[in-house]
Parts: C-alpha cells; sequence; structure tokens
C-alpha cells in the first residue's frame, strides 16, 4: 500500500490529497478550520521533523504569519505579525516568501520589507535576539546601535 501527500496552496487555505492505493481522499484546510493565519498561502513547507509549515495571510487586515501542524497530534500552533494574545507582534512582517530550516533546529523566514527573520525553536535563544521577541531582524541591530552609542560593550 503506498500513502503519499500533496498539498496545494491558494486563496482561501490550501488543499491536501492523501493517496492511499488506488482511493483519495480531499481534505480543504482553511483558516476557519485551522492554524493557518490567513486566506493568501504563500508558501507550505514540510520541516525536517515532520511538521508542515504554512505561511499566510490576510490582505485587507495586513495580517498574517506562520501556521504549524504537528501531523502527530493534529494541533497547529504559530506565529503572526498581530498576536492577540500578548499584543506583540511575533514576526516582523505578515509576508513570509519563503521558509528554510537548518540544522540547529532553527527556522529561517525570507521577509518582504524586513530581509530575513529567524525563529529559534526549543533552544536556549540566540545573543544577536537583543530585544527578546524570539525573532533575530532589524530591530536588534537598531537596539544594538543605540547599547553601542551609550557605551556598552
Amino acid at each position: 500500500m503506498r500513502v503519499g501527500r500533496v498539498m496545494i496552496g491558494g486563496v482561501l487555505g490550501c488543499a491536501c490529497l492523501v493517496s492511499a492505493s488506488h482511493a483519495q481522499d480531499w481534505s480543504l484546510m482553511r483558516p476557519s478550520n485551522t492554524g493557518i493565519p490567513g486566506e493568501e498561502v504563500r508558501t507550505i513547507d514540510f520541516a525536517p521533523d515532520g511538521t508542515i509549515w504554512v505561511s499566510a495571510r490576510w490582505p485587507f487586515w495586513g495580517e498574517g504569519g506562520i501556521g504549524v501542524l504537528d501531523r502527530t497530534t493534529q494541533v497547529w500552533s504559530g506565529w503572526s505579525n498581530a498576536d492577540p494574545r500578548t499584543g506583540e507582534p511575533d514576526l516582523p512582517t505578515p509576508l513570509i516568501n519563503d521558509v528554510a530550516f537548518d540544522a540547529n533546529g532553527d527556522v529561517w523566514l525570507s521577509c518582504v520589507g524586513e530581509a530575513v527573520a529567524v525563529l529559534h525553536i526549543g533552544g536556549a535563544g540566540c545573543a544577536a535576539d537583543l530585544t527578546g521577541d524570539g525573532v533575530a531582524d532589524s530591530n536588534d541591530f537598531f537596539a544594538y546601535l543605540d547599547l553601542f552609542a551609550q557605551g556598552c560593550p
């Protein structure tokens, strides 16, 4: 028995085809029934640990981010540029163009307007994340410049 999975992203979510032998079953994954953070899906990536990373945005509201599906538990988690839980953004932009995973477990995001952001997943954090928001971005660079101007090493 051969099992495969195909995911296609677009406006209003993404579709997932699970094929087992000759039987095929499509499921529609929308923001309303998943953790996808917007209606316009930009990327779908499979991480080395088996999780599925979906970047999406709400064009009208200017909000978006990354939704992560743990396929073993079927639980979604994610990061956003407009986090309603904290009032502070997890990401510097709603537009994520690409996702890459490195050997240290960090997730690199190609962001429109911010160049690159790094999510440190499950680690002790990154020394370059001076603002403590979990992302090493231009805000950390400006914080460094402020500290340097004050004479801090």
